[in-house]
């Protein structure tokens, strides 16, 4: 799961650590180490050198979190700034982005562009247009009522703050939490990709 960028860096510093403290490695040496020394020197020294271990690690994960946050931050930015870029006739594959900051740099349609093995992720309204929309081996995450997801779109009606894909293919995409406005004849194409007829 990816942690918030706005998180403070103790916060993060502190679940780095819970997490590494889970990990079989850290568990594994620290549990040799305290055996050894506790043999050695007594039982003392071993939970001397366990706190001490524990300790070392969240003091290294405090430390090292504006590092990670910083970087994940770039991270960020480039995929934001490649979503900028996408043009008529493109492919994007295997991209995992929020449908919205696409729409929001495209004024709200995004042509002919072919997601492959993508993960669109919400919360959004969308609609498709174009009779070339293609839709094939997608899945949702997030609701397995296909009726919470579709919304039967109605013709000459129009509707605001909704982001447009026109002749688009979706191929073997994951859609999370996104809400699809949809003309009758897409919804049935939706259905037989999704399983649901």
């Amino acid at each position: 799961m990816e942690r918030p960028i706005k998180e403070s860096a103790w916060k993060r510093g502190w679940h780095d650590t819970t997490t590494a403290w889970k990990s079989l490695p850290f568990v594994i040496l620290d549990a040799l180490g305290c055996v050894v020394i506790g043999a050695v020197f007594g039982w003392y020294w071993a939970l001397g050198l366990f706190i001490f271990a524990m300790l070392c690690v969240w003091i290294g994960a405090t430390a090292s979190a504006p590092i990670k946050q910083r970087n994940e931050a770039r991270a960020m930015l480039g995929k934001m700034e490649n979503l900028r870029h996408i043009g008529t006739g493109d492919t994007l594959k295997g991209e995992d982005f929020n449908v919205s900051l696409l729409f929001q740099y495209h004024q709200g349609i995004i042509h002919n562009v072919v997601f492959d093995h993508c993960i669109l992720r919400g919360p959004c309204l969308v609609a498709v247009q174009g009779g070339n929309t293609k839709f094939e081996g997608n899945g949702f995450r997030g609701s397995d009522n296909f009726d919470d997801l579709v919304i039967e779109s109605v013709e000459g009606r129009r509707y605001a703050g909704v982001g447009i894909f026109v002749q688009c293919k979706f191929l073997h995409c994951e859609f999370e939490n996104l809400s699809w406005l949809l003309p009758k004849e897409i919804i049935q194409k939706f259905k037989t990709d999704m399983g649901v007829l």
